[in-house]
């Protein structure tokens, strides 16, 4: 729950919007 919940909308939002405004 911890795995799945956390790193599926936290990495993924985070880390896509984060990765694309940082690499960017």
């Amino acid at each position: 729950p911890n795995t799945s919940s956390d790193a599926k909308p936290v990495k993924g939002t985070n880390g896509g919007a984060r990765n694309k405004r940082m690499k960017k």
